[in-house]
């Protein structure tokens, strides 16, 4: 019996050696080493009893030789051969499933929501010529891009890892404020045509490097590179890599230096450079690499991001939209798997003039995610559409990723407290607005749910004051929060003036945030009509937001009014077939 049992515990050993490096080898999931833990372990017992009945001798098997009557036999001694085998089963057993259960825990800290993560630190220029730094800043972008491709992979935005660019921070102090296990560093220098880049990988609860590379290669060559590096990562955090490895996207290398100055500019944007002046240098720098390479699909791509940036944030002018329009498009003929692309496309599709279709911006933000599930600004316009068709819990999920991804971002922050100002929790989304530069519009108008309406007037006459030159939209979406706050404290006159200075943003893009304010005024004044009509043109311009409508505390004076009790349930049904759609289901 003894000898059996020794056998098995080698055997047993065996097995785990060799199943742990097989499942990484095929990428199978951690389950499996439970299930050949639990079936060693039940094993045992068996073991345990075949070895008491047989005895193992130069003839071969033979059974045991009975011992004397009295002894234990039958029935009560199966029970009592099977009860030996799960006691000396157990402890191993109890080990493994809750010993070893707090060291997982702690490593899921780091992991965010069961996915490895890692942070990409801004590449070192140690090359000869300070004005390479557009080199190492465009590998740093480049790298985030590659590894973020990686679905099994959480990787940390560019915005929140540009703080550590010539820092010296210990390395577990970065893993913290970034909720990462793992950062990758390290260097460029470039001299001429030739590259020097050296990567190391770190685990940050451990402190010690799990790989280090060093790679001297031709410029030609980042491509294969950042490939290399992103293949080396998913080797280590034991990931799958995903698809086989694509060409290089351009053998110009011309090309490929004016697309790294372009990602470069881009970065100066976010940096708090000139924004203008950043994202003209971005655009004149892709339409360089695309003019010198036509079928360079990333620079399309990126040139795409570039012109809608600029049409909706700095220049609204239609030419900006055509040329983001025809870049996107272009960029998808070449390639259809870029994940820029598809973003630019769902952001340009979903605005006024193309009449929001909701469904289509969603699909292209999902189709991104897909391709690219750390893309900070998918999440971030995703969580936005489902914000404004009232699909809160979604909204919420999304918007919660792009925090996760981007620790410093400061769009989902306030479109989370905007649900919860949505959704009655005022003191809660109070608290998440403070601080929020440009949000004060929605500060004021919690401040007025929760009954502080002077206050909430001299927060907006004061940034009417500061924002006066800042444009039609800025001013018409204040004036018209400002009419709701007075309707409230009984100022009619007052709040209809502000709704006449409201009224000079029709036409602009996201109008349909004032229309629902000049609907809750001239509901507060108990004008049904006017009421009702503005309700439909927010509904219909965008803004169809049901649990909104149903639970604003401003629109209680229409509630015993057939028309909005018919609105409500047009409302409600179209709600439904959102929330009950594929749109909503997890990419």
């Amino acid at each position: 019996m003894f000898r059996a049992l020794v056998g098995y515990g080698i055997a047993a050993f065996a097995v785990l050696q060799i199943i742990e490096p097989v499942m990484h080898g095929l990428h199978w999931p951690d389950a499996v080493l439970s299930y050949v833990v639990i079936a060693l372990a039940l094993g045992f017992p068996v073991v345990v009893a075949l070895a008491w009945i047989f005895d193992v001798s130069g003839a071969g098997i033979e059974r045991t030789v009975p011992v004397a009557s009295g002894s234990l036999r039958g029935a009560r001694l199966a029970l009592l051969l099977v009860g030996i085998g799960v006691l000396a089963a157990a402890p191993g057993t109890v080990w493994y499933f809750v010993s070893s259960r707090p060291r997982q825990a702690r490593t899921d800290v780091y992991q965010g929501r069961g996915r490895p993560s890692i942070a990409v630190l801004p590449l070192a220029n140690i090359s000869p010529q300070a004005s390479d730094e557009y080199f190492a800043e465009g590998m740093t972008e480049q790298l985030i891009s590659t590894l973020s491709q990686i679905s099994g992979l959480r990787v940390i935005a560019r915005t929140s890892v540009a703080r550590y660019k010539g820092a010296t921070v210990d390395a577990a102090e970065i893993g913290r404020h970034l909720q990462v296990g793992w950062l990758l560093e390290g260097s460029v220098r470039k001299d001429g045509d030739r590259l020097r880049i050296t990567v190391q990988l770190i685990d940050v609860k451990g402190q010690e490097h799990l790989w280090s590379e060093d790679y001297d290669r031709q410029v030609k060559d980042v491509f294969a590179i950042q490939s290399d590096v992103a293949r080396r990562v998913a080797q280590a955090l034991r990931v799958r890599l995903g698809s086989a490895a694509s060409p290089p996207p351009t053998a110009n290398t011309e090309a490929l230096d004016a697309y790294l100055r372009g990602a470069y500019f881009l970065g100066e944007s976010q940096r708090g450079h000139n924004e203008e002046a950043a994202y003209d240098s971005a655009i004149a720098m892709f339409r360089r690499a695309t003019e010198l390479d036509p079928g360079f699909a990333p620079a399309y791509s990126k040139l795409a991001r570039a012109y809608t940036y600029k049409f909706f944030v700095l220049d609204p002018d239609k030419r900006w939209e055509e040329a983001a329009f025809v870049a996107a498009e272009k960029a998808l003929a070449l390639d259809g798997n870029l994940a820029e692309a598809h973003f630019a496309r769902g952001n340009l599709a979903w605005t006024l003039s193309q009449h929001f279709p909701h469904e289509r911006a969603i699909r292209e933000q999902r189709a991104a995610l897909v391709l690219n599930p750390s893309f900070v600004e998918a999440h971030e316009s995703l969580g936005g559409i489902y914000l404004h068709i009232g699909l809160f819990e979604q909204a919420l999920a999304e918007l919660d990723a792009a925090m996760l991804l981007d620790p410093s971002n400061d769009f989902a922050r306030p479109r989370i407290a905007r649900i919860h100002a949505y959704q009655g929790k005022y003191e809660q989304a109070l608290e998440e607005f403070r601080g929020a530069r440009g949000w004060e519009r929605e500060t004021a108008l919690v401040l007025g749910h929760m009954g502080r309406g002077e206050e909430a007037l001299a927060l907006l006459d004061t940034t009417l004051a500061e924002t006066a030159p800042q444009g039609r939209s800025l001013r018409a979406d204040l004036e018209s929060s400002r009419a709701v706050i007075l309707a409230a404290l009984g100022r009619r006159g007052e709040a209809e003036k502000s709704i006449g200075w409201a009224m000079l943003g029709q036409g602009t893009s996201h109008f349909h945030h004032a229309e629902y304010e000049i609907a809750s005024t001239y509901a507060l004044l108990g004008d049904h009509e006017q009421a009702l009509k503005w309700l439909d043109q927010t509904a219909e311009d965008g803004l169809p937001c049901y649990p909104l409508f149903e639970g604003d505390p401003n629109l209680q004076k229409l509630r015993g009014d057939p028309r909005f009790t018919a609105f409500l349930q047009k409302q409600k049904q179209q709600w439904e077939v959102f929330r009950s759609s594929n749109l909503v289901a997890t990419p």
